[in-house]
């Protein structure tokens, strides 16, 4: 009955379908995107950063304090944390790997990933990042610059200078965010230094030559092999070097003494160099040939990552100047990239949609008709993810995808037996009522199958199921909206193609045959 009423009054189903082609835009516009949510894999990784210069007992010491804090931690079953793995002098960065308790003797994700960040940023000495480990993970590509943080942000330019405080201002700009968490800045220009320098002159005079002086420093501080003792029945490496006592204090340079050739004295070190403490660049780092800096970070719990891309590219715009250049990296970079590719091609999946029913019809019309019903599907999807509080990610994208192929086949129902009932003979309007009424059921019995197959999907089971619940609210919201909406909007618009057809396209074939026909 009130289908009858709708048709009869068929402007109305025209409000309608505006209203959700508007709708779906809007929701498009409004809801946070991001690109993998972190899911609840179980499993956290991160590192720890300490002051530039900290030695390896320091960087021990504030290990031993992070594994106390993880050790008491009711979310943790097990962790595993490593320092003094870098190369060179400086020490100042470990390792952290944390596996979780099930996920039914813990908190969620989320907030276990809060609370222990929360416990570590209370330690002093240094600093903790963690990260969520997502159980589908893909390789973006991006530079690793900083354990612990997921996204990255990189500048480049010529001049070392204004890159380097570009991305000092970019990492305070970060910092002053509320949304970012764990920032850090590649661009490190603090590390404590010895600057040696050798008096080559009165070396000279001494028949002190530069090699003479590094193997000095080698013996006094790097465990300088010296010769191998035999015996009988075995064998020593004869190793020699200061005190450990007097090998943190530049000043105990002065006790190292070396062989004067010239006097065959023994010869302070401070005889023959000079050296003054200073602090110098970490490293110099470099992308596609161009000094660079990066700064990584991680999110608050809520914050989409479109918000976050958004005030990058703003706040670069603002500070950068024209001779520096910045991009997002890795999963941001690649979160950009997605949004954009996987709009257009919802536009070409629609197009070639089109085209397909066209060559099965035989029409330019109905797959027209057909495809109105992809809009209403798609609003009840982004609203149900709106009123869930849900993000648009990757997952929701390919639920979306699911759904552009499911809905279409309600229109396709009614339009298919409203040919039929055309071919025998009725009339518009009898025709896309019969074609309703009969195809209501078998309409319904699809859309709840499709339904209650992605319900589970929509509940979050199955092994991190948490990540793929977009996709399922997608399907089972849309699904669940278009099996009503469709019911009424599809038939008024058939009847509006249809006359269409018939009092446009079907006389200009007409008049183009009566063409041809006068002509031959």
């Amino acid at each position: 009955v009130l289908l009858r009423k709708i048709l009869l009054r068929p402007f109305i189903t025209i409000v309608l379908w505006v209203a959700c082609l508007g709708g779906t835009a809007y929701f498009f516009c409004v809801l946070p995107q991001t690109f993998l949510p972190d899911g609840d894999s179980g499993a956290i990784m991160g590192g720890t950063l300490m002051p530039l210069g900290t030695s390896t007992k320091q960087a021990c010491e504030y290990q031993a304090r992070v594994n106390k804090v993880l050790e008491s931690d009711p979310n943790i079953e097990r962790t595993l944390t490593a320092s003094g793995l870098q190369t060179g002098s400086d020490q100042s960065t470990g390792f952290i790997h944390i596996v979780l308790k099930p996920s039914g003797k813990r908190l969620p994700m989320a907030k276990a990933l809060a609370e222990i960040r929360g416990k570590l940023s209370q330690i002093a000495g240094g600093f903790a990042f963690l990260k969520a480990t997502p159980s589908l993970q893909i390789s973006t590509g991006g530079e690793s610059t900083a354990s612990g943080s997921k996204y990255s942000y990189t500048i480049r330019g010529a001049d070392q200078a204004k890159v380097y405080e570009s991305a000092t201002q970019l990492e305070k700009e970060f910092r002053a965010h509320p949304g970012f968490v764990d920032v850090q800045n590649s661009v490190k220009l603090n590390l404590p230094t010895l600057k040696a320098t050798i008096l080559r002159d009165r070396a000279s005079t001494l028949g002190i030559t530069a090699q003479d002086i590094e193997y000095a420093l080698s013996l006094a501080y790097a465990q300088g092999k010296v010769t191998l003792y035999k015996t009988s029945i075995d064998q020593y490496q004869v190793i020699v070097e200061l005190e450990k006592r007097y090998q943190t204090v530049p000043e105990d340079l002065a006790r190292v003494y070396i062989r004067a050739s010239a006097t065959g004295k023994m010869v302070p070190l401070s005889s023959v160099m000079e050296w003054t403490e200073v602090v110098t660049p970490q490293n110099v780092p470099h992308d596609s040939q161009l000094n660079s800096g990066t700064i990584s970070f991680n999110l608050k719990e809520g914050v989409p990552l479109g918000d976050a891309t958004k005030f990058i590219t703003d706040t670069a715009e603002k500070i950068l100047p024209p001779e520096v250049v910045g991009k997002l990296q890795g999963e941001a970079e690649e979160f950009s990239d997605a949004v954009a590719s996987l709009s257009i091609l919802i536009l070409i999946a629609i197009f070639i949609k089109y085209v397909i029913l066209g060559i099965l019809y035989e029409s330019y019309v109905h797959p027209f008709t057909i495809i109105t019903t992809l809009p209403v599907g798609t609003l009840g999807g982004l609203a149900t993810l709106w009123l869930f509080h849900s993000e648009m990610s990757l997952y929701a994208y390919v639920g979306i995808f699911m759904l552009l192929g499911i809905v279409a086949k309600n229109g396709i129902m009614m339009v298919d037996f409203a040919n039929q009932g055309l071919v025998e003979g009725k009339s518009n309007f009898d025709a896309i009522h019969d074609a309703s009424v009969v195809r209501f059921r078998p309409i319904l019995m699809t859309g709840l199958a499709a339904i209650m197959g992605a319900l589970p999907i929509a509940f979050g089971y199955g092994a991190d199921g948490s990540s793929r619940i977009p996709l399922g609210l997608v399907v089972v919201g849309g699904l669940a909206f278009s099996q009503v909406v469709t019911l009424f909007v599809t038939p008024g618009l058939f009847l509006y193609m249809q006359t269409f057809q018939e009092k446009v396209l079907d006389r200009f074939e007409l008049t183009r045959s009566g063409s041809s026909r006068r002509e031959t």
